[in-house]
């Protein structure tokens, strides 16, 4: 037999901390209530002649609403008449259960609740439906078609109404996973929960970092300089899904012919011929695409005048391309284009590619300003700083990082100071000699006299 009383002998007490109500939701709960029926009493205590209201005061205001509107309801299988409401006395022998789902039911509504009780109030709920159903069990709800335990969808039912979506499930989750971390001061003091979530990931971001520099040797994962030719060195089988950042200057369209010499000489010994272009064109996306990972960034030099193409190039190929080049400003450095016009060209073009969904490391700016390398070793070296920065906002510490046009090296001491493997391949023999110095140097290794040999095992 449901008990009734009537609504205004319910008194609720003014010293209550939750003052202020969405009369909008008040609307659709009484709404729920006339159709689905009321699923939990209020609770109430006798105070004296008096009925005090302990859990439910947003069910009690629906009523209200119903009973404005001259509409009835049912309550475990019997009507109410407008003007009543259901109820149970907290001095009468409720079950204890019964007596937590209707308090945290109460809380979880409350406006004012800080991000951490409310994390906590789903928590006792999503605990207490598990005790009592048993924990969710996913293959056996399959093979049995219907649900078995207590899920975490059951729980957004339960706290955000029967039509719960995708995002009403997530809430949950994060309140779940909130609550977990209780005990940190920086998590409990958020102000949203999203706040609150995002402080989580990033302390356990930076945990799994830290974990990482720890445990990285070098010893272990030794940096390789492959000699020979590019376009038949990035098909060895272990480079195959090596890379987590491609980072590569290749030897065409930095506008180089524009600096030859008077008899014609190009000073860089770099082809920046059209057929050279077409030939890396053609070549490089595919290459960064077999050696890259799944979740994979590529940063490619090259002059404005072949960003377009690039960029197209290496969109079909499946990556997702930034739509402006970043720039290399190289502060007040340059050198003189074409001496008619007379302007100084100061800058180098960078194309970005984003395999997957890649996210980076820091936030950064599309510009970075680098004075270029004072070392006359290679015509067209790039700073170590300059690669540093990429590497900065795209690896983690034991990344793999490849330049399949090392030149003299460049890669391998950003790689070192950066805690990060790199693997570089360079054609010519001149510049390969300076880059096993510069890893000898790195690795305090002496390397063989001999720079057409692959010097994987060098450390």
């Amino acid at each position: 037999m449901v008990q009734l009383i009537a609504l205004n002998d319910v008194i609720v007490s003014p010293n209550r901390q939750r003052r202020e109500f969405d009369q909008k939701k008040l609307v659709e709960l009484a709404k729920s209530i006339e159709s689905k029926g009321l699923m939990h009493a209020v609770v109430l205590r006798r105070t004296g002649d008096d009925f005090e209201l302990i859990a439910g005061e947003r069910r009690l205001r629906a009523m209200f609403i119903l009973f404005e509107n001259n509409r009835p309801f049912m309550h475990n299988g019997e009507a109410v008449l407008p003007g009543h409401v259901p109820y149970v006395l907290v001095d009468q022998e409720l079950p204890l259960d019964m007596r937590v789902e209707a308090e945290l039911e109460e809380n979880i509504l409350r406006v004012d609740l800080t991000t951490m009780e409310r994390a906590l109030a789903i928590k006792q709920l999503h605990d207490l439906r598990t005790e009592q159903k048993g924990a969710y069990d996913r293959s056996a709800s399959q093979f049995l078609g219907e649900q078995v335990g207590h899920s975490v969808a059951d729980t957004a039912r339960e706290v955000h109404g029967d039509k719960v979506g995708a995002s009403g499930e997530q809430d949950i989750r994060d309140a779940l996973l909130i609550a977990k971390h209780a005990h940190d001061p920086e998590v409990a003091s958020a102000r949203t929960q999203a706040e609150a979530v995002k402080i989580i990931r990033k302390t356990a971001e930076a945990k799994q970092r830290i974990a990482k520099a720890q445990a990285f040797d070098p010893s272990k994962t030794p940096h390789r300089l492959l000699i020979g030719n590019t376009y038949d060195l990035w098909k060895q089988p272990d480079l195959a899904g090596f890379a987590d950042v491609i980072i590569t200057d290749p030897p065409y369209g930095i506008g180089i012919n524009e600096h030859n010499t008077s008899d014609g000489r190009n000073t860089h010994e770099y082809d920046d011929s059209e057929e050279a272009f077409k030939l890396v064109l053609a070549n490089l996306p595919g290459m960064c695409r077999t050696v890259g990972k799944e979740q994979c960034h590529v940063y490619v030099f090259c002059d404005y005048s072949r960003f377009n193409e690039l960029f197209a190039a290496f969109e079909i190929a499946g990556f997702n391309c930034w739509l402006r080049p970043l720039i290399w400003d190289k502060g007040n450095v340059g050198s003189f284009g074409n001496i008619e016009v007379g302007f100084r060209k100061t800058y180098d073009c960078i194309l970005f590619a984003n395999r997957g969904k890649k996210k980076m490391q820091v936030g950064a700016q599309e510009v970075l300003s680098f004075n270029p390398t004072s070392t006359t070793a290679h015509g067209a070296e790039k700073p170590v700083d300059l690669y540093i920065e990429l590497m900065r906002r795209s690896c983690s510490v034991g990344d793999a990082v490849v330049d399949f046009y090392a030149g003299s090296g460049t890669i391998f001491e950003a790689a070192a100071k950066c805690q990060v493997v790199a693997v570089g391949m360079e054609g010519n023999k001149e510049y390969a000699a300076i880059a096993t110095n510069r890893l000898q140097l790195l690795t305090g290794q002496i390397a063989k006299s001999d720079v057409e040999v692959d010097l994987t095992n060098l450390l």
